[in-house]
């Protein structure tokens, strides 16, 4: 558990914002204030469920996964094209995406990461996100299935983290 808290960084984002101004008519959602927050949700272990409090070497990640923040603009699902850009900026180029489709009121996203390793392991990472839209909130749920194997003895392990961004609108800009 502790070499795959250590080398995780897939973040399915998907999502993103779009500054102040006139409402985009093919966008769902309105231009205004939001509110985008994110957490994970859940966390198995080779196919069984544990609770997130009694892992200490997951903490880090809950952390990292749990965010606030507003904005003003209009949220937006990324093309595939922007969506594998931000994928190789943060994952250096390990990652593609195998689906994007977004048909106004849902959207969803999946792709595989492979070629991680890091200090005597090796791993690859599936990962897949679902929105539905809405004129005042966007709700996505993100799976990432991780699997590491020791480079020494080729034991392995399996970890998926579940987590929700949920974007609402609270108000005018």
């Amino acid at each position: 558990m502790v070499k795959f808290c250590t080398y995780l960084s897939v973040m399915v984002l998907p999502l993103a914002a779009c500054g102040p101004g006139p409402d985009q008519p093919d966008n769902i959602p309105l231009v205004g204030k939001w509110e985008d927050s994110s957490e994970m949700t859940g966390v198995d272990i080779t196919g069984m469920p544990a609770d997130i409090d009694d892992i200490p070497e997951i903490q880090p990640l809950v952390k990292k996964f749990k965010t606030k923040t507003e904005f003003c603009g209009e949220p937006l699902f990324r093309d595939k094209g922007e969506f594998q850009e931000q994928l190789d900026r943060v994952n250096s180029g390990k990652c593609e995406l195998t689906e994007v489709a977004n048909d106004g009121s849902s959207a969803s996203a999946s792709g595989k990461c492979t070629g991680f390793a890091g200090s005597g392991f090796q791993g690859s990472a599936d990962f897949s996100a679902q929105a539905s839209i809405g004129e005042d909130s966007v709700t996505m749920e993100s799976e990432i299935a991780v699997q590491v194997s020791d480079d020494e003895t080729g034991e392995g392990e399996s970890v998926t983290i579940y987590a929700t961004r949920k974007m609402t609108r609270i108000g005018d800009c």
